[in-house]
């Protein structure tokens, strides 16, 4: 598996959560509307579809998926078409849900470590602190023999 940065983890992770999106809503979702970042999430889709993370529906049913990827952006190139448009509907493979779920299953192995941390550092202050403020006397037992 590939190293994805987070940006596209939070795209991937936006299609695991639902069926299928289309563009406009991935476009929507993370504010993707000026030229350079409409061209930015084209080619992002279209790396993720040659990787085998995502599945692209056409406007036409037709599917386009890593095995016929590239006959699809050579047909669009002599048509002179788009080869992703904002009506599309794209949804995550197998490959994009296991990404999704390992990001997941890593942010997991961080935070449950960290936050017994953080309780058991809680605990320990609270305890000092009720020690320290605590006015009554303290019973020590000498035992003699």
């Amino acid at each position: 598996m590939d190293k994805i940065d987070s940006n596209s983890i939070k795209i991937l992770t936006f299609l695991y959560d639902a069926d299928s999106k289309t563009v406009r809503e991935i476009m929507n979702k993370f504010q993707l509307h000026a030229e350079s970042r409409r061209d930015y999430i084209y080619a992002l889709l279209e790396y993720f579809v040659d990787e085998g993370y995502l599945g692209i529906i056409t406007d036409q049913n037709r599917y386009v998926l890593r095995h016929n990827v590239r006959s699809y952006v050579h047909e669009c190139a002599l048509n002179n078409r788009e080869t992703i448009l904002p009506t599309y509907s794209v949804y995550l493979l197998p490959a994009g849900r296991a990404i999704v779920e390992s990001s997941r299953r890593n942010k997991w192995y961080f935070l449950a470590p960290l936050a017994i941390s953080i309780i058991s550092a809680a605990i320990s202050v609270g305890s000092l602190l009720y020690q320290v403020f605590d006015n009554a006397p303290i019973l020590v037992e000498l035992i003699s023999r």
